[in-house]
C-alpha cells in the first residue's frame, strides 16, 4: 500500500509541475564529468554531485533542465587521453526517480 501511495504521489508531483521525465543512460568518462544519453543526444551535467553514487552505464528516470552555461559548480576535468563526446547543451538535474 505504501508503495502505491509513493508512486501516486510522485506521479501527481510530476504532472502538476509540468516536467517531463526522461529515461537516460549515465556516461561517466572521468571524475566529476557526467553525461546523460537521451535517445541520440548527449547532455553534460552541471550539478554532478546530485548524481553521486550512480554508476556509469546505469539507466535512470530523471527530470533535467537545459541551461546555457554551467556556473558556480565544480566542473570536472579529464586528462588529454580521454575523448569527450559532443553534447547538445549543459543540463541541471532537477530530480531523479
Amino acid at each position: 500500500m505504501k508503495k502505491l501511495i509513493v508512486i501516486f504521489s510522485l506521479s501527481l508531483l510530476m504532472f502538476s509541475c509540468g516536467k517531463d521525465v526522461q529515461e537516460v543512460e549515465i556516461s561517466i568518462p572521468c571524475t566529476d564529468v557526467i553525461y546523460l544519453k537521451a535517445g541520440d543526444e548527449n547532455f553534460r551535467v552541471c550539478n554532478v554531485k546530485d548524481l553521486d553514487g550512480v554508476a556509469d552505464g546505469t539507466k535512470i528516470q530523471i527530470v533535467y533542465k537545459e541551461i546555457d552555461e554551467c556556473k558556480g559548480e565544480s566542473i570536472g576535468v579529464c586528462d588529454s587521453t580521454v575523448l569527450l563526446p559532443e553534447f547538445k547543451s549543459w543540463v541541471k538535474v532537477q530530480y531523479q526517480i
